[in-house]
């Protein structure tokens, strides 16, 4: 290979992001073109990746994460290691910027796995038949969202959403995605303008039982399938409001490899992000937190009581983050790593019972 046609790596320009359809991030709150990496041959761009950076709420504590989307090489350029060279490039850039996890909605099953990347959350379906809500009446109206409407949205997410392991949205954000949204965007509206549920895309809230009858009706009635599945949380108030309504099925689906995927990046970072969360569920629990060992390493995790051996556990990366979201069943976990019962005890005082879901309009 000449050196003109040397791979290297950088960040993307901001005229580069133009010709690849992403000018539009450089509005975006919180975003620099640095986190598009692109891989050149010459002065050619022939692989690139998207790094997208959120705050995940945490219960009391904030998390950096990225997200990774939009990988890509040219198909003359394919099968070349490029692709493999970029997202290792990524993973640097993420450690210089101070991010605690990485996260991504795996198409291309098994790839991501040789990178340290695991199966962590399940997806939430929500499935009924398209002729039970057909007929269903319309309290009130669905109509094209306003800027005005936002506030009033941005607070539903807050209280849908707030309680959750889910990512934070300033009002920026609002706003910076309502001008670039492509997808449909509508809200449930009582006659005097308030918002009580909204439909972005794949993501579906309702606030009152009137909001959730409206929208399972009107979006039956658009569906061109007979079996409706929305991406919808089990404990979401929309599936208490519409047991009252139909038959409907809650599942979890679960992938060996692939679906939403996770790693941690620097993991004393997020050790010491962590461990506030940690003692204060630990306080709450009458537990001694100054005996407390949260040592995450390379390769595990190390939880357990300094005066206590049989507290002490030692948890693969992957267990860890599905720990942390709730993803995973303590005393299932205890049976499998062969923890002993006070483990499994402390375990289950640091990390109560959560709910995990990154919302559909912040990945769809």
């Amino acid at each position: 290979m000449s050196n003109t046609d040397k791979f290297t790596l950088r960040s993307a320009q901001n005229d580069e992001l133009q010709s690849m359809g992403l000018a539009h991030l450089l509005t975006k709150p919180n975003f620099d073109s640095s986190m598009v990496r692109v891989g050149m041959i010459g002065v050619r761009v022939v692989s690139r990746a998207l790094m997208q950076p959120y705050t995940l709420n945490y219960g009391r504590v904030r998390l950096k994460v990225a997200m990774i989307t939009d990988l890509y090489t040219s198909r003359r350029y394919r099968n070349r290691g490029y692709a493999a060279m970029i997202v290792r490039d990524m993973l640097m850039y993420m450690v210089e910027r101070g991010v605690h996890l990485a996260l991504l909605n795996d198409t291309t099953p098994q790839y991501f796995a040789r990178f340290g990347f695991s199966s962590v959350l399940p997806r939430y379906v929500m499935t009924f038949a398209r002729e039970d809500a057909v007929t269903l009446p319309m309290p009130l109206q669905l109509i094209s969202v306003r800027r005005g409407h936002l506030p009033q949205m941005a607070a539903l997410y807050q209280r849908h959403w707030g309680h959750r392991v889910a990512f934070e949205r300033t009002p920026m954000e609002w706003i910076w995605r309502f001008e670039h949204q492509q997808q449909d965007m509508r809200v449930a509206v009582s006659n005097d303008d308030i918002v009580q549920g909204y439909v972005i895309g794949q993501e579906i809230l309702a606030d009152t039982p009137d909001a959730a009858q409206s929208i399972i009706s009107q979006l039956a009635r658009e569906s061109q399938t007979e079996t409706i599945r929305w991406i919808i949380p089990p404990d979401d108030a929309i599936v208490l409001f519409a047991r009252d309504l139909l038959n409907i099925t809650i599942s979890a689906e679960y992938a060996v490899i692939g679906g939403w995927m996770a790693r941690l990046i620097d993991t004393q970072e997020i050790g010491e992000a962590l461990l506030p969360e940690l003692v204060a569920q630990g306080n709450s629990a009458g537990i001694n937190t100054q005996q407390l060992i949260f040592q995450p390493k390379a390769d595990r995790v190390m939880i357990g009581l300094m005066n206590r051996p049989t507290t002490q556990c030692y948890l693969a990366h992957a267990d860890f983050i599905r720990l942390m979201f709730g993803a995973i069943n303590i005393m299932a976990l205890g049976i499998r790593a062969n923890l002993h019962a006070d483990g499994i005890e402390l375990l289950q005082a640091l990390f109560p019972p959560r709910m995990a879901m990154i919302a559909p309009w912040d990945w769809s």
